[in-house]
């Protein structure tokens, strides 16, 4: 089981589409995942994060082509999108944990 948000971050530009329309266009995307297992019917799913958890956070600047450009090369700690975004994930975790989980860069498998 994972949780993700998918939200753009917070700096813009404005182009002008081809019929007048203006268009805010996000300089960046990112996204933050965090790798639980199945719970039972007794536990909360705060309850199976450990340090030992898997965190996955991508920051990606918003540009067009992105063909041949593989999505793990833009992975990044959750702090470094916290820090960019202002968000702060992952808070019903015991600060113990959360703060190594989100200082993590992942390096796990990517299929």
């Amino acid at each position: 089981m994972g949780y993700w948000w998918n939200i753009v971050y917070r700096n813009f530009s404005t182009i002008t589409s081809s019929n007048g329309v203006n268009v805010t266009v996000p300089a960046k995307l990112w996204k933050v995942i965090i790798v639980i297992p199945n719970g039972t019917s007794t536990s909360t799913d705060v309850s199976l994060v450990t340090t030992s958890t898997r965190t996955i956070a991508v920051l990606m600047d918003n540009v067009t082509p992105v063909s041949g450009d593989h999505w793990y090369t833009h992975r990044v700690s959750v702090d470094s999108v916290q820090s960019l975004t202002g968000y702060d994930f992952f808070s019903n975790v015991s600060p113990s944990i959360q703060a190594v989980i989100e200082a993590n860069v992942d390096t796990g498998p990517t299929n």
